[in-house]
């Protein structure tokens, strides 16, 4: 389950000027929402593995593995973008896991693979995978899942990983990068 406002307390380490030694700021979460310039709150979802964290590991042998489900009820924009990301590590030699992330509703097309090349057991290895589901339904509720694939004879150890979602509006960036083409020839080049 996503978290919820006020049940989860985080620590922050940074440096003080002063001493340079770590000071611990900790506080609780109060607000989830994200919201836009107007003050419309952004639909969003994050989710994780709870077994997963600083000081415990799962580790996952051949096969697909569900290691995140997101859901989001739309409500506006042109799609959504998803983040996915994930520590693994390998326990059986050289070999090249992926992550992958789909939709379980079949109204729309979302789906997006990495592939991480892990070279020894003391390999660690960080993936991250960005990808844009577009063409969802407003009022409709979509499922969005994060998936470790693990080759034939192999296991994997995830150390973490984190799954994020967003609705997001797409526009148009070519108007404005001919002006700064533009602006950048004159000032770069003498004709």
């Amino acid at each position: 389950e996503p978290a919820v406002a006020g049940d989860m307390t985080y620590s922050i380490q940074c440096y003080n000027d002063n001493s340079l030694r770590p000071v611990t700021v900790s506080g609780v979460i109060m607000d989830w929402d994200m919201m836009d310039s107007e003050n419309n709150t952004i639909v969003h979802f994050h989710n994780s593995n709870p077994n997963t964290n600083i000081t415990n590991t799962v580790s996952y042998s051949a096969g697909i593995h569900k290691l995140a489900e997101g859901n989001l009820s739309f409500d506006g924009g042109t799609g959504v973008f998803i983040s996915a990301s994930a520590s693994i590590q390998s326990t059986s030699g050289v070999q090249t896991p992926s992550i992958i992330v789909n939709s379980t509703n079949s109204s729309i097309t979302c789906y997006s693979k990495k592939e991480r090349y892990l070279q020894d057991n003391t390999d660690i290895g960080n993936v991250y995978l960005y990808t844009i589901c577009t063409n969802l339904t407003e009022g409709v509720n979509y499922t969005f899942d994060m998936w470790l694939n693990v080759s034939s004879g192999e296991t994997v150890k995830v150390l973490d990983e984190a799954f994020d979602g967003f609705a997001v509006t797409e526009f148009d960036t070519s108007t404005g990068n001919i002006i700064l083409l533009c602006a950048w020839k004159r000032c770069c080049f003498r004709e």
